[in-house]
């Protein structure tokens, strides 16, 4: 973002890659820092259901890195709900065959990608309004010497 800013110049909104590293720890707040606040409550209701939902379908075996990595690693771009979820149910022991546990790791999985959807929302956005409002930089100071 900051080679297509012009030389001696800067923007006033924020950075583009803070929104999305934002809107990774928790879905959806890239949006609600933009001001966005129906879409981000949007991102994080369907984020965060499609992981608990394939939790609960997989009875918590699909937060299993070691058993599940590809899987896991989709769930992981879901942010905080999928770190939740691991602290509190993560190594489910499976004693018997899970009826719907490929269908939560699915869910789960989707779950995560879909947030990369989000994420590209949220950096176009930051960075049509950042160079839509660019400033001059202010000159170095000079020292003054007596």
């Amino acid at each position: 973002f900051d080679a297509r800013v012009p030389k001696g110049m800067r923007t006033t909104r924020p950075s583009p890659g803070l929104l999305v590293l934002a809107g990774w720890v928790v879905p959806g707040l890239g949006h609600w820092l933009q001001r966005r606040r129906l879409r981000a409550g949007i991102v994080f209701v369907v984020v965060a259901g499609f992981v608990v939902l394939g939790t609960l379908l997989a009875d918590g075996a699909n937060l299993d890195r070691e058993r599940h990595f590809y899987y896991w690693s989709g769930q992981f771009l879901a942010g905080a709900p999928a770190w939740i979820l691991e602290l509190l149910h993560g190594h489910a022991l499976v004693r018997a065959e899970i009826p719907y546990g490929d269908a939560g790791l699915a869910f789960a999985g989707v779950g995560g990608l879909l947030n990369i959807l989000a994420w590209l929302d949220v950096y176009g956005v930051a960075e049509r309004d950042g160079l839509a409002h660019l400033e001059p930089e202010a000159p170095p100071a000079r020292e003054v010497t007596a």
